[in-house]
């Protein structure tokens, strides 16, 4: 009895102990805010923000677009990626929620992107938008 009862207290012991390597927290790296606000590709109507940050061997960007007019049309941010071997990946982010209303989305791009550039736009999905001012 004595054997089982030391057993299950190593055994405790050990889960408490591996739990608890498990469960502690990695230091985060702090989150760099983003606006675009009194930017070069600045619209009235739509204001695009957020804030970038390292997510293991990537670079996590979160885009919050919100319509600020009650105009009738939507609100949106378009962005670039450009990568070290040359490639390129183009998003857009649309709310057509209405005026005060946010869209809220996060992308992951891979390590090896250098600069994230990003505008503003007012008009529907299909607008024509740039991608201008540098984000990260």
């Amino acid at each position: 009895m004595k054997i089982r009862r030391y057993l299950m207290a190593l055994a405790t012991g050990f889960a408490v102990l591996v739990g608890g390597v498990v469960v502690a927290p990695a230091p985060a790296q702090a989150a760099v805010d983003w606006d675009l606000t009194y930017s070069s590709w600045d619209a009235v109507g739509s204001w695009g923000y957020g804030s970038w940050w390292s997510c293991g061997d990537r670079v996590c960007l979160e885009v919050n677009v919100k319509d600020t007019a009650a105009d009738g049309k939507g609100a949106g941010v378009c962005l670039r990626a450009k990568y070290n071997d040359g490639g390129r990946r183009d998003e857009q982010v649309h709310n057509s929620g209405g005026n005060g209303s946010t869209k809220t989305v996060t992308y992951s791009f891979a390590g090896n992107v250098f600069e994230i550039d990003g505008g503003e736009y007012v008009g529907s999905a299909a607008t024509s938008c740039f991608a201008g001012s540098l984000i990260y």
